[in-house]
């Protein structure tokens, strides 16, 4: 191994060492540039270079740009300036930016008021506003050790085309450097997104838009990409549990897509079908056939048309909507159509499924058109072919205590398919082979980020690979001890504080502290929890008997997609650790003594929800503890508050296993059964303040 020098003091590396801007220190020698303080796991670098602590960023910055008072907390930093978060808004419509916008005439725009002809076609016209996280501890904060890549971190084609993307051999590049080696090496652009002709990245809007993408995708969102990011997104593990779907979005380029015009709203709600067209799908709009306004219309008078023109468009799936959708239970019912359809909102004519089709049906309970319970939708879909159908379904929440909602369900225009690419998502299921059902949970893994993935592979996906760090006599988990500390300088412990302290792709949907403070939390200690009897006796017997039920229901059981690391917190720690069979009682559970989705226990996927909803019981010193688990999720469903710890049937006799706040990105799991968690670490922590 080369020998590594340290960028401040110039002495040799021998142990432990952090990097930051393409450089590495001593732990001891990365300070702050003002202070001299030991710089946490996350810094703030100004305008000047200087990495800075929390604590000195407000001295060093200005006003804020737009309502002039002083900044003592966190800030966006753009070009024009510093602001508030709250007052970083789009100058025209006033909507809260987030993430990424334009600069437009001197103004910050959002992508919806933006001119079509104002957005940059160039790197560093349209970017995320810099916050306070800015540099990271290698890719796990909180945890000091050497990144070498694997041998089989990434494939030998993977290592190949970092090569012709980084052709100076400096180990990282930029965004520029990157958008220049798809547009002139096609093999980087067919290797990095098969959909994209990279010849058009610097001149076709879409297509820079999809480089993008893909740079933040493989980057995990910092503003330069290095060989250990590449390395982990196209290595074996990362690529393992993305396959299916990076096979499905590969693919959309090859697929037909016919959209019944009357009904789908092309004018009056374009966005849906511009999402379809957006995420590459070759889309065929159809307005030969009238709107079907009133009751009586004569269907059939209009079907020969129909089919006429998906005889010569040959599509893959049929895409309806709203009124529209009569015509695809005319064309069911004469024969005529026997592929894949996607209907949005479920027409009063639907009242039985086609047998051995593949039909998905979005509808939400606040349709104030189509006015179906969710009950008479289930029973509609269990007229379909087992494994072919899916119920989109979108739900109020129950109140919480204060009386405020934490979801509310969508209206007849479906507002919900616009967001996290649900629509063609939705579309990837109804084409899956796997059924539309499974696709969908598959899907559920591209919200989290790359290296959390390759976390999760890491401790394991079934109670079976938790002993495999166990340390108690025997590894049996029978010793009176159940927690045992696990060694700060370990890869468990890495990979732990990794999923631990990860943010999801997009902006969830509980907001809370700012996602760079959470990063700067201060992990005190991770314990493992070695309770066999738990583990043995309650745990591994549900998850074979999920496994069995699964089987029995013509599916394969998957783990990452019917397990997954979830958060819990609560004041019952002590008791969950030690209980000899049932850490959890679900249907004595709730959230805070309110059925927001109904009666069990409840987990996070993100470990900040916990904490930022005061979930974790306070602590000596102003630290907090939670609890990361093992779930075995099945099959989820959509939560409801009337649910009482039974959950609908999914194929009788078999049930659902548990339930969700989303099906299209899923944030919050409830279980029903004691056996479905396995509290598998104790995390205390402090966070920044």
């Amino acid at each position: 191994m080369a020998v590594r020098i340290c960028a401040k003091c110039g002495r040799e590396i021998r142990g432990r060492w952090l990097e930051a801007g393409g450089v590495i220190f001593h732990p001891s020698c990365l300070t702050c540039d003002s202070c001299q303080a030991q710089l946490p796991d996350a810094f703030h670098k100004d305008p000047n270079g200087r990495r800075l602590c929390p604590k000195c960023i407000p001295s060093l910055r200005s006003p804020c740009t737009r309502c002039g008072r002083n900044i003592d907390g966190d800030f966006r930093q753009v070009k024009s300036g510093f602001y508030h978060p709250d007052c970083f808004r789009c100058d025209i419509c006033k909507v809260l930016l987030k993430t990424s916008f334009h600069e437009y005439n001197g103004q910050n725009l959002c992508d919806g008021c933006v001119p079509k002809g104002g957005r940059g076609k160039k790197p560093g016209k349209s970017f995320s506003p810099r916050g306070r996280v800015t540099g990271r501890q290698n890719h796990s904060p909180g945890v000091s050790f050497s990144p070498d890549i694997p041998d089989d971190a990434a494939s030998g084609d993977a290592r190949r085309i970092w090569g012709l993307i980084d052709s100076e051999s400096k180990g990282e590049v930029s965004k520029l450097q990157f958008l220049e080696a798809i547009r002139d090496k096609p093999q980087v652009s067919e290797f990095v997104s098969p959909v994209l002709d990279g010849s058009d990245v610097f001149t076709d809007e879409d297509a820079f838009d999809i480089a993008l993408e893909s740079f933040d995708r493989i980057a995990d969102g910092k503003c330069r990409l290095r060989l250990k990011d590449f390395a982990t997104y196209f290595g074996a593990a990362a690529m393992k549990y993305r396959r299916k779907t990076a096979v499905l979005v590969g693919h959309r380029t090859r697929k037909r897509v016919f959209i019944i015009g009357p009904g789908f709203g092309q004018q009056m709600n374009p966005r849906q079908g511009r999402s379809v067209e957006q995420a590459g799908f070759q889309v065929h709009w159809y307005h030969g056939v009238p709107n079907p306004e009133f009751q009586g219309f004569p269907v059939k008078k209009f079907l020969p048309l129909l089919k006429a023109e998906i005889d010569g468009v040959q599509p893959d799936v049929l895409l309806c909507g709203s009124k529209g959708a009569l015509y695809a239970t005319a064309l069911w019912q004469a024969g005529l159509w026997s592929g894949p359809t996607v209907m949005l909102n479920a027409h009063p004519s639907c009242v039985r499924l086609p047998p051995n089709m593949t039909v998905v049906i979005c509808h939400g309970a606040n349709d104030e058109v189509y006015q179906r319970s969710r009950a008479e939708l289930e029973q509609l879909m269990q007229t379909g072919m087992p494994n072919r159908t899916l119920l989109y379904y979108t739900g109020n929440s129950g109140p919480m205590p204060c009386g405020r909602l934490t979801r509310v369900a969508d209206m007849h225009n479906m507002e919900s398919l616009l967001h996290y690419g649900t629509l063609p998502r939705l579309v990837d299921s109804a084409l899956s082979p796997a059924g539309p059902e499974m696709c969908l949970l598959e899907s559920w893994r591209d919200r989290i980020t790359d290296q959390r993935l390759v976390g999760e592979q890491h401790l394991g996906l079934t109670p079976e690979l938790l002993k495999r760090f166990w340390v108690s006599n025997g590894q049996k988990g029978l010793d009176d001890r159940k927690l045992f500390e696990v060694p700060r300088d370990s890869p468990e412990f890495e990979q732990v504080i990794a999923i631990f302290k990860s943010q999801p792709r997009e902006p969830p949907m509980y907001c809370g502290q700012d996602p760079g403070m959470w990063y700067s939390s201060l992990v005190v200690r991770v314990e493992r929890v070695e309770n066999g009897n738990q583990l043995d006796g309650n745990a591994k017997p549900n998850c074979e008997a999920l496994r069995t039920s699964l089987e029995e229901q013509g599916l394969s059981f998957e783990p990452s997609v019917h397990t997954r690391w979830a958060f819990h917190g609560t004041d019952a720690i002590d008791s969950v650790v030690n209980n000899p069979m049932q850490g959890f009682q679900p249907l004595a559970s709730g959230s805070r003594g309110s059925s927001v989705w109904g009666l069990g226990t409840y987990f996070a996927r993100d470990a900040k929800y916990v904490s930022d909803g005061g979930f974790c019981p306070p602590g000596r010193a102003g630290t907090q503890q939670m609890l990361m688990c093992l779930l075995m999720t099945g099959m989820p469903c959509l939560g409801d508050p009337g649910h009482k710890g039974v959950l609908p049937f999914r194929q009788r006799p078999h049930r659902y296993n548990s339930s969700v706040d989303s099906l299209s990105n899923p944030e919050i799991f409830i279980i029903q059964h004691p056996g479905a968690a396995y509290p598998a670490y104790l995390i205390t922590f402090q966070r920044a303040n």
